[in-house]
C-alpha cells in the first residue's frame, strides 16, 4: 500500500530562500535516488510572521520507506545545517496509508 509521509518546519521569511536551497541540494537528491520514493512535493505558505514548509513524500510501500528512514520511520531525519535555517521544526513525521488517489 502506498504511504504518504508528511513533515513540517517553520522559518523566518528571510530564511525561506535558504530553506528551499537546502532542500534542493541536500534532501531532494537523496529522495530521488531512493528506490521506492514515487514522488515528493515541497510546499510553503505564510503563517503569521513565519513561513511554514511541508514535505510530502509518497512511498511505494512501508518497506521502501523504511529503507530510506531506517527503523524509526516516524522520526524526522534532521540533517546537519537545518538548525541554522529553521526556527522550529517537527521532530516527528505523520504517515498515512493512501486509500484512494486519482
Amino acid at each position: 500500500m502506498t504511504i504518504l509521509r508528511e513533515w513540517r518546519g517553520r522559518a523566518a521569511p528571510d530564511k525561506a530562500p535558504a530553506v528551499l536551497e537546502f532542500y534542493r541540494k541536500n534532501v531532494k537528491p537523496v529522495m530521488l535516488q531512493s528506490d521506492g520514493c514515487l514522488n515528493a512535493s515541497f510546499c510553503s505558505r505564510e503563517v503569521g510572521s513565519l513561513v511554514e514548509f511541508v514535505l510530502l513524500a509518497f512511498w511505494r510501500d512501508e518497506e521502501a520507506m523504511q529503507a530510506y528512514t531506517g527503523p524509526t520511520p516516524d522520526r524526522a531525519a534532521m540533517l546537519d545545517g537545518t538548525q541554522t535555517i529553521f526556527i522550529d521544526s517537527d521532530t516527528f513525521v505523520r504517515m498515512y496509508d493512501i486509500v484512494d488517489q486519482y
